[in-house]
């Protein structure tokens, strides 16, 4: 199981608004992507499926595979991918199934997988009274978790800020298929 019912309810409520699942750092993958060069991508924790508008911007021809278990129209199991972008969608995984979640993630590309998470605390609060970052935690805490299910190639994070104020903590990480029993070494 990768979500439960319950959150499922609450996030396919959460994307009828115009601005949930509308990410906006996909940027920050663009420069990666022009050097991968894939034929297809798995926009996996898809939301609005806004990346396929940042690839046809940036001259990226790749197709476009929407992934999102709260949206309908993208719930459908994905075909893989040459690459898997994550962005903004770790922070929102019920505990519970995060392990669930990388490993059908691990399964859905043959190249890469590029994460991003938010380390903070959302703005948005559910109905249910909790944060819309259902799993925040320190950077640390997704490279250990990160490193379970896949091989890093790269791990950075960053500052985020809001109206000039420190918010909290940002990770991104390039990372490759775990091949059983090679470590690889950097």
């Amino acid at each position: 199981m990768l979500i439960s019912e319950e959150y499922k309810d609450i996030q396919e409520k959460l994307h009828q608004d115009p601005k949930y699942g509308a990410a906006t750092a996909y940027k920050a993958v663009i420069p990666y992507l022009q050097r991968m060069r894939p034929r297809s991508i798995v926009d996996y924790g898809a939301g609005k499926g806004k990346l396929k508008g940042y690839l046809r911007q940036y001259g990226i021809s790749a197709r476009y595979i929407p992934y999102d278990p709260a949206v309908r129209e993208f719930s459908a199991d994905p075909q893989t991918g040459d690459v898997v972008i994550c962005m903004d969608v770790c922070e929102h995984i019920e505990e519970e199934y995060v392990d669930n979640v990388f490993r059908h993630m691990n399964s859905k590309f043959t190249h890469f997988c590029i994460l991003a998470v938010a380390c903070y605390p959302a703005k948005k609060i559910m109905e249910d009274g909790r944060n819309a970052h259902v799993l925040i935690r320190q950077p640390s805490w997704w490279f250990a978790k990160f490193w379970e299910h896949f091989d890093v190639i790269e791990f950075r994070t960053a500052v985020a800020k809001l109206d000039d104020k420190f918010r909290g903590h940002e990770a991104l990480a390039v990372c490759r298929k775990k091949v059983p029993g090679i470590a690889l070494a950097y």
